[in-house]
């Protein structure tokens, strides 16, 4: 039952979340999809360009002076006559620009882009001769169009209809078949118009009719853009005609021998391999006379305009099973994605309709290419493009390539071995529709198939992350490797990273001949650029060398450096061709890492995996079990530090149940000390309410509960005997330990003490007699107390043992969860953060907060679902909660657990005295006032919460009684991305630290925090005399502890955008995200307030 319930709530988040995700979008206004070219002024000048993925395999961005978008043939002969008189360099680009290298990019800055965006139009069309004249800028889409009103059809072209026919030669694109002309489209050109720059003589421009006698046409059809500008082309078409297709599923055992002759046998054959699944899908399609019955057609599924929200989902999935190497969770996606294609024929329909079995039958028009996405409405991208980069969606590597015929049975049964050795190493490229295999024939353009062959299209995952690896790095990578170096394949030219490239140009007989026609064209090289000189051979550095350049294809590694070895991956030859060089996992698994088998040379992150500055890579000293400090408590200065774990020292020593005290090691978990001591009949009367902590990280922390009794909420003040470990001299043996006790003054200093004294090696605490609560949740307005203008009281008290009641508290935000919601809602998150959704995160709060308090936030009435208040329970069913850390399989994690893709947030956490905290919290309600959807992010957390301190004897304790402000708020993975109301936080952060001199909480804060707190301890000089003599050397003090406690400046780190990180408070606008519109102003309410105002 109780699993039964937290699904259930699980499932309603999800589903919420998603409503609210699409509402959130059908609320947002509409823009049109962006020009992948963009110019900073209304002239085109200044401008960058990009392809339709948003990115270039070196992730570089593509600057020129200006763009200029001839209409026609006379006024694109001007733009290169103007360009080609000032020496200028030049590049096209084409209406949607699907090439993913970067062909179009003029080298430098000043360079001059050419748009055949609006050289759109269709010529003439000659029936009778079957030829089509055309402009460059003319899409294939249109292309298909016009020639089926004239009854003619191109037999073999791409599958995607949203290529230019100029785009189309420039790369060399194809459809698929061994027969006639072959499947390249620059194989049915018969006519071409190319316009080069010319000399003082010429005008600064030549235009060249040619036709298909003409040599240099061999040159021009497959050009990659370097001879000129295509103005028009003439294609040579046939009759319309019928086709008939069927797709057959097989195993693949036999493929390498099926290979050839299926494409001899099918005019139109191709076929879809998936390997993990050892599937082969045949796509049997030829023509059949055109009065045979049929009226098919083919939309293809992967090209259809698709819910954004779905790509989403889809996105963070893919996301989350990398970051946990989730071999599995890839192969389950794989078969569904596989087993919906067939079922549904691929996007098939008999009739334009439904699809109701094979085979379809259909004009050409109707089935030789596809793409609906790009007919998607103005619909603030609700649906888009897989691929659309403004939304979350579709990011990938193609890696194509060409093999012999002769080659091709032994290139498929080198893929297969190494199926055999990594079973789910290709699920991943089978979630992107498996491995297409196409058929091309030899061509006359020296820059086309130079035999006969089969054209494998791979596409598969890429991080956002440069330096983030793949899961199966190294498989793809062996194949990539296999193809171009063991089997010499040709690239295709627009669907490659850039070790395709390297070396290509030996692969071509034509290439002498192609450069000497580019030397007549284009003698000064005005529309070549470095990459492009670098693939033709012209110049070295197609690849790029340099850190984790392998796993961006941008170099084939020799080093461990090219992978990613601090993330476990290393250079290392090909698993069966030895001649490779491949990025190979061995993840490491331990959060602590040591370079030797004797634990020296070592790494350690917090739970969260990131330091307020994220220096993650910081040597470090002591290290709890689970290291839930924020601040960097844990890392040693240098590099040399030694870590010492507590992890082991988790035993339960003593406890004396007629004293009342319980002995433990420093490493034992609250969860453990609450389990040990209800045993023996004895609780703890006040502690956090997580119970991953550990007993010396609470102490080190000044961990606390909630309540102004007793002896407050805070665990040290409960402590009555602590041994601790520090530095001794050589006299000492170099080691003192101290055994502490109740009367001892150092105690006050040793209960909290950051870690600068040594190590707490155990700890005796005073307990009490178990005992019963009785909890109510309270929800009223907060006028007596954010957009919610709501506030939850807790009704928190002891009851008599013998009232009925055996409730449990077992925290929903604390329970294991999903990953794929976890990764919806971070998802929902960034996307309304960067849209400034505030009204979404209004949204999602409303709902949160609903979810919470009907469910009671977690507490049960007897451990299995909530009936009502009051719930009534023991202390220890009460107290504290944790259960994501029961989490044994790799479906569920805590929320924050930094391998998945989760939450990710900052905390800021102080303590006001009780006789400020009503102005604070008026403070509080000023801004809301003005910006009342400010403080809805924080609310999506779970608000603020409001919990009661006491005045402690400790020397780094509560000065006095006190409320404890916990805030809990977004945080960007990139750290130069304010959030959306950005000031607004940052000024409730100041007004608590400075207008009202709060202390920070010493394990959730950031750097600005504690700038200057030590001086707002009264004992501080005693803390201080204390240390001194426990650790005089300061080997137990790092360089963040000595900022800490004023002994070293640098607490606030002030650099550009430090002020977002609250790595200072700005001073200046470069402190903030001027370039994002975010400025240092004075604060809303609080005039000595300096924030980041939008």
């Amino acid at each position: 039952m109780p699993l039964l319930y937290t699904n259930s709530v699980k499932l309603g988040i999800l589903l919420r979340l998603i409503c609210l995700f699409i509402l959130s979008f059908s609320v947002c206004i509409s823009t049109p999809p962006e020009d992948h070219i963009k110019c900073s002024s209304s002239t085109n000048t200044n401008c960058a360009i990009t392809n339709s993925y948003g990115i270039f395999p070196d992730r570089s961005v593509c600057r020129a002076g200006s763009v200029a978008y001839p209409s026609d043939e006379e006024e694109l002969i001007s733009v290169v006559a103007n360009a080609a008189k000032k020496k200028t360099k030049m590049k096209v680009a084409t209406r949607y620009s699907h090439s993913i290298p970067k062909l179009v990019c003029p080298s430098g800055e000043d360079g001059l882009i050419i748009s055949t965006k609006y050289l759109n139009r269709v010529v003439e069309i000659d029936a009778k001769a079957k030829t089509m004249t055309l402009e460059s800028g003319v899409t294939l889409r249109q292309l298909i169009s016009e020639a089926t009103k004239a009854g003619l059809a191109l037999p073999y072209t791409p599958y995607w209809w949203g290529l230019t026919v100029g785009g189309l030669l420039g790369t060399g694109a194809h459809g698929s078949t061994l027969w006639g002309n072959g499947s390249s489209i620059h194989d049915y050109v018969v006519g071409l118009t190319i316009v080069s720059p010319g000399g003082p003589g010429d005008g600064y421009v030549k235009v060249r009719r040619l036709n298909d006698g003409d040599k240099d046409l061999n040159a021009a059809k497959v050009s990659l853009g370097v001879l000129g500008v295509i103005s028009q082309v003439t294609l040579n078409l046939q009759p319309m005609f019928k086709r008939s297709i069927t797709y057959l599923s097989k195993d693949d055992s036999d493929l390498g021998d099926q290979v050839v002759r299926f494409g001899k046998e099918h005019e139109f054959a191709d076929i879809l391999w998936y390997p993990s699944q050892h599937k082969a899908v045949y796509r049997m399609d030829d023509r059949v006379s055109t009065n045979t019955s049929g009226n098919g057609l083919y939309d293809f599924i992967p090209f259809r305009a698709t819910p954004s929200i779905a790509l989403a989902v889809v996105r963070t999935t893919e996301e989350n099973q990398e970051s946990k190497s989730d071999a599995d969770g890839k192969c389950t996606g794989a078969k569904l994605v596989t087993s919906i294609l067939i079922k549904s024929a691929y996007g098939l329909t008999n009739n334009g309709l439904i699809f109701t079995g094979y085979p379809v039958i259909g004009y050409q028009h109707r089935l030789q290419s596809s793409g609906t996405c790009l007919d998607s409405l103005e619909d603030s991208r609700i649906t888009a493009c897989a691929w659309d980069p403004k939304i979350k969606g579709e990011f990938f590597h193609q890696t194509t390539f060409s093999i012999n015929l002769s080659l091709a049975k032994n290139f498929i049964q080198d893929v297969q071995k190494l199926v055999e050795i990594e079973p789910k190493a290709l699920c991943g490229v089978e979630i992107y529709n498996g491995i297409l295999m196409r058929y091309v024939t030899t061509s006359s353009a020296y820059l086309g198939k130079q035999k006969d062959a089969i054209d494998f299209d791979i596409t598969y995952y890429r991080s956002k992350d440069p330096m983030t690896p793949r899961l199966h790095e190294g498989i793809l990578e062996e194949i990539e490797q296999l193809a171009l170096v063991k089997y010499g394949a040709l690239p295709h030219w627009g669907k490659n990273r850039n070790i395709a490239f390297d070396g290509v140009m030996n692969k071509y007989k034509g290439a002498k001949e192609f450069l000497r026609v580019k030397n007549v064209y284009d003698p000064m090289g005005l529309f070549s650029s470095e990459w492009t000189d670098q693939v033709l051979g012209l110049k070295d550095g197609v690849t790029i060398v340099k850190e984790g350049c392998a796993l961006e294809g941008l170099c084939i590694c020799s080093k461990d450096i090219h992978c990613a070895p601090s993330k476990g991956y290393f250079c290392r030859p090909g698993k069966i061709f030895n001649d490779a060089r491949i990025c190979f996992s061995l993840p490491p698994k331990d959060p602590i890492k040591c370079s030797s088998s004797s634990n020296t040379n070592c790494t350690i992150t917090n739970s969260y995996g990131t330091f307020p500055n994220r220096m993650s890579k910081t040597k470090m000293k002591v290290a709890t079990r689970f290291s839930h400090s924020i601040p960097k408590l844990v890392c040693p200065s240098g590099e040399d530090g030694l870590i010492i774990s507590t992890k082991n020292l988790n035993h339960v020593v003593e406890i004396d149940a007629e004293a009342k005290t319980m002995t433990l090691e420093s490493g034992v978990t609250l969860r453990q000390l609450i389990s040990e001591g209800s045993k023996a009949g004895l609780a703890l009367p006040y502690a956090p309410y997580w119970w991953g902590l550990t007993i010396g990280g609470i102490l080190g922390t000044r961990a606390h509960g909630s309540t102004l009794w007793g002896k407050g909420s805070s665990v040290h003040d409960y402590v009555v005997g602590l041994t601790i470990v520090s530095p001794g001299g050589f006299e000492d043996g170099y080691v003192k330990v101290r055994k502490l006790n109740d009367s001892d003054q150092d105690l006050n200093a040793a209960k909290v003490s950051l870690g600068v004294l040594g190590v707490i090696s155990q700890v005796t605490l005073k307990l009490q007699p178990m005992f019963k609560r009785s909890i109510t949740y309270l929800s009223k307005n907060d006028a007596d107390c954010g957009d919610q203008h709501k506030v939850v009281y807790r009704m928190d008290d002891r009851v008599p043992s013998d009232m009925s009641g055996n409730g449990l508290y077992d925290s929903i935000i604390f329970r294991a969860t999903s990953p794929l919601t976890l990764a919806i809602i971070r998802t929902t998150e960034e996307i309304q953060e960067s849209t400034r959704d505030a009204y979404g995160k209004c949204l999602t709060a409303n709902l949160f907060t609903y979810l919470l308090i009907n469910s009671a936030y977690g507490l049960t009435n007897n451990g299995l679902s909530f009936t009502g208040y009051p719930i009534i329970g023991y202390q220890h069913r009460l107290q504290s909660s944790g259960t994501c850390q029961d989490s044994l399989d790799t479906n569920t994690s805590c929320g924050w657990d930094p391998k998945i893709k989760g939450q990710f947030f900052y905390q800021t956490s102080f303590s006001i005295s009780l006789s400020m905290a009503k102005n604070f919290i008026q403070d509080v309600q000023n801004p809301v006032e003005i910006e009342p959807k400010a403080l809805c992010g924080v609310e999506t957390y779970n608000g603020i919460l409001m919990r009661y301190v006491t005045a402690s004897s400790a020397y780094l304790g509560k000065q006095e009684n006190a409320i404890d402000f916990n805030i809990t708020y977004y945080r960007s993975k990139d750290p130069m991305t304010p959030r959306l109301y950005e000031g607004i936080l940052k000024e409730v952060e100041q007004i608590a630290m400075f207008k009202y001199g709060a202390l920070p909480h010493w394990g959730k804060n950031r750097n600005v925090a504690f700038d200057g707190v030590i001086n707002k301890y009264k004992g501080v000089k005693e803390f201080l005399r204390v240390k001194d003599v426990y650790d005089p050397m300061g080997l137990f003090s790092s360089e963040w502890t000595d900022q800490v406690f004023g002994f070293k400046r640098g607490m606030s780190v002030v650099k550009e955008g430090c002020a977002l990180e609250g790595l200072c408070i700005c001073s200046q606008d470069i402190h903030c995200a001027p370039r994002k519109g975010y400025f240092c102003r004075p604060g809303k309410v609080s005039e000595d307030a300096r924030n980041k105002e939008t």
